[in-house]
């Protein structure tokens, strides 16, 4: 294979690194908005117990009449912490499980605590989207089985 194609395979992967990587910081700053609205609408729940609560402490009532506002303020934690979870994942970043310290999901140990990081073992994942050619570089449209530039198979 020729040095211009090594080298347009190269800048190829360059742009399809970019364009990943760019579209996770827009999808983490989604995630990081997402949290922020709903860690609001989490102190709005906190102020209506709060009201409810005083308004019935003054008619000597009990508090089980805030099962809703309970339910509203565990279901926002709950995708508060989905998001956070789907924001490690696409820095790339696992939480060492013995100290809490930020890692690459590529440790093997915490560099912090020194704990060894047991990872499942993943199952290779489908191609998605166009893929290089193997042969000449040129993207293959996810749909064909060959690489209209050259023929070759994908």
């Amino acid at each position: 294979m020729g040095f211009f194609e090594d080298f347009g395979k190269k800048v190829n992967k360059f742009g399809q690194d970019v364009a990943t990587k760019t579209k996770n910081v827009s999808e983490i700053t989604r995630l990081n908005s997402e949290n922020s609205r709903t860690k609001r609408s989490i102190e709005d729940e906190y102020r209506n117990i709060g009201q409810k609560a005083y308004e019935l402490s003054l008619k000597g009532e009990g508090y089980a009449k805030f099962k809703d506002e309970f339910q509203k303020i565990q279901d926002a934690f709950d995708l508060i912490a989905k998001n956070e979870e789907k924001i490690l994942e696409l820095k790339d970043i696992t939480i060492c499980p013995s100290c809490g310290a930020e890692l690459d999901t590529k440790s093997a140990y915490c560099g912090t605590c020194g704990a060894k990081i047991d990872r499942p073992e993943k199952k290779p994942e489908e191609p998605a989207g166009d893929q290089p050619c193997k042969e000449c570089g040129e993207m293959i449209p996810a749909d064909s089985e060959f690489c209209p530039s050259c023929g070759a198979k994908k």
